[in-house]
């Protein structure tokens, strides 16, 4: 166990007591009480302060051990070169004390051990806090109190999960020991690697089983935290039990929604295909198109391949329309979007096509994603 202390330069005549799991430790700093609480070796402590620190601890009265004078580092003057040194000395099973380091140090420190969690779990960042509000250390003893500032950087890793998920469905690498946190992150990190790979059918259980542990936590101190992933979730979980055709549309909604435009046109795409499907399985309608290649005439009700007759459904559908002009769903307006958002699906499946960054791409997907949206609805 490694503990790390950051310590500024102000000299103190008298022995602190400190309280750590209902124990007292009298020392003149908190790194000593904190070693002798935790029973952590000398060569194992290491101290991070200035020039000043250094000259402070050499005094005698304070009776600092060899190896810890060996271990000093000074701070370096750029944020940016402490932010390194920092995520150098953490290692696992390591504990920060900022109990009595210089304002801008403790929370630098803090900074990194967030960033730094995710390969080196820290054991505990400590502060001892006073709890004689009438007591000067520089005048007296005074009686301290350890306080865990741990839970705060768990805290600052669920909310940025959280945002995370919420703007982008994507899940940042922190790790969480709170358990209930930590098992929505397990969750919620298959739920967002099924999104991200286009596969919603199997983002939906995923959605279901986090709005399940959700409300079994409501008396949880991250529940309301946690809560605020609610609307995507629940939008997901509601497509349980519908239709193809209102899942993929809906779905392209949310991929919209979070910009992942390639997600959404190939939803919509597939999800109008779907419904056409349906209602012309529903209505028994006779959809068919001449292969020139066979010289055959295909019926598209006859292919029982679901990719294969919406294939045919596609290609027979400007046809139905000629000689079935007034049918509500498969009309010209219909295969016009329709024409349009494949075009536009088309040309997203390649790197190279610039017209994806002008601004009417958006908007074209956007009107038919409204479109089809009012499909529904019929």
């Amino acid at each position: 166990m490694k503990l790390i202390a950051v310590l500024g330069a102000t000299k103190t005549d008298y022995k602190q007591i400190y309280r750590h799991n209902g124990k007292e430790y009298v020392d003149y700093f908190s790194f000593l009480a904190f070693a002798r609480a935790f029973s952590i070796d000398p060569s194992h402590i290491v101290i991070i302060g200035t020039k000043k620190t250094r000259e402070l601890l050499k005094e005698e009265r304070y009776e600092i051990p060899q190896e810890v004078m060996e271990n000093f580092v000074e701070a370096p003057d750029e944020i940016d070169a402490l932010f390194e040194r920092c995520l150098e000395l953490i290692d696992p099973e390591t504990i920060i004390d900022v109990t009595q380091g210089f304002r801008h140090i403790p929370m630098t420190l803090l900074l990194a051990s967030i960033m730094s969690l995710a390969h080196a779990p820290l054991k505990d960042i400590l502060y001892a806090r006073i709890t004689q509000s009438d007591c000067d250390p520089s005048k007296g003893p005074c009686r301290f109190e350890t306080i865990s500032l741990l839970p705060y950087v768990e805290r600052a890793n669920i909310d940025a999960m959280v945002d995370s998920f919420n703007t982008s469905l994507i899940i940042p690498p922190l790790r969480l020991s709170q358990k209930e946190a930590a098992q929505i992150q397990g969750i919620l990190g298959e739920l967002s690697r099924q999104l991200m790979a286009n596969n919603l059918e199997a983002a939906i259980p995923h959605a279901r089983k986090i709005q399940q542990e959700l409300a079994k936590m409501t008396s949880s101190p991250v529940y309301h935290t946690l809560e605020k992933i609610s609307p995507t979730i629940n939008t997901l979980a509601t497509l349980h039990n519908q239709t193809e055709a209102v899942r993929l549309i809906k779905g392209a909604r949310l991929f919209f929604t979070h910009d992942l435009l390639l997600h959404a046109i190939t939803n919509l795409f597939e999800g109008i295909l779907a419904l056409i499907d349906e209602r012309a399985t529903r209505e028994n309608l006779a959809l068919r198109y001449k292969d020139f290649k066979s010289g055959r005439t295909i019926e598209c009700r006859n292919e029982k391949k679901p990719y294969k007759r919406r294939n045919c459904l596609k290609k027979s559908l400007e046809n139905f329309i000629h000689t079935t002009p007034n049918h509500p769903l498969l009309n010209r307006a219909l295969h016009s979007k329709l024409e349009t958002l494949d075009k536009l699906r088309n040309m997203s499946a390649h790197a190279h096509a610039t017209e994806k960054s002008q601004t009417h791409y958006k908007q074209q997907l956007s009107e038919i994603l409204f479109f089809a949206e009012r499909l529904l609805d019929q």
